[in-house]
């Protein structure tokens, strides 16, 4: 979204004046990005297959994988006791992308404001802020259940709030 504030010469309200001067020029825009959780596969972290490949499955115990949402934290992110070690030498039974990590929601904005210096140049003051809710976007959950952070979240995908300052001169 970009809005461009309709007070200044050419706009609708203040074309004149000392009005013009402060309220004209300023744009408003943000971008908002919503996704569902990327989908992970469960793996042993060994190689219990005896095949050298490094990423077999566990067994599935049969209790479901979501946890409610009163239950779910990045401590525990779905229900590890939903899969176990499959037997040495065989391949487990979980099939593919059984776990979905935590979806993202997210807000950048910036205020912009231009200056017209002549009729072919001008000069623009850019304040961005990226994540502006500073809502942490949780990493995905480590599926390995060989890791002792199996199950739980221990890092963002991105960094929480950053400002930035910006100042272009057109010709």
């Amino acid at each position: 979204v970009l809005y461009e504030l309709p007070f200044g010469t050419g706009r609708r309200f203040l074309q004149n004046g000392i009005g013009a001067a402060i309220l004209g020029g300023w744009q408003i825009s943000a971008i908002t990005s919503i996704s569902s959780g990327f989908p992970r596969n469960v793996t042993v972290g060994t190689d219990r297959s005896n095949t050298g490949a490094g990423q077999d499955r566990p067994n599935a115990t049969g209790e479901p994988v979501k946890l409610p949402s009163d239950q779910r934290t990045v401590q525990r992110w779905f229900n590890t006791n939903a899969y176990v070690m499959q037997p040495a030498g065989t391949w487990g039974n979980v099939g593919r992308n059984t776990v979905t990590g935590p979806g993202i929601t997210n807000v950048d904005a910036s205020i912009i404001r231009n200056f017209r210096i002549n009729s072919t140049k001008s000069l623009q003051f850019r304040i961005e802020a990226f994540n502006v809710f500073n809502h942490p976007i949780w990493d995905d959950p480590n599926t390995s259940l060989a890791n002792p952070n199996y199950g739980s979240i221990t890092s963002t995908r991105k960094p929480m709030r950053e400002l930035q300052l910006g100042l272009k001169f057109v010709f």
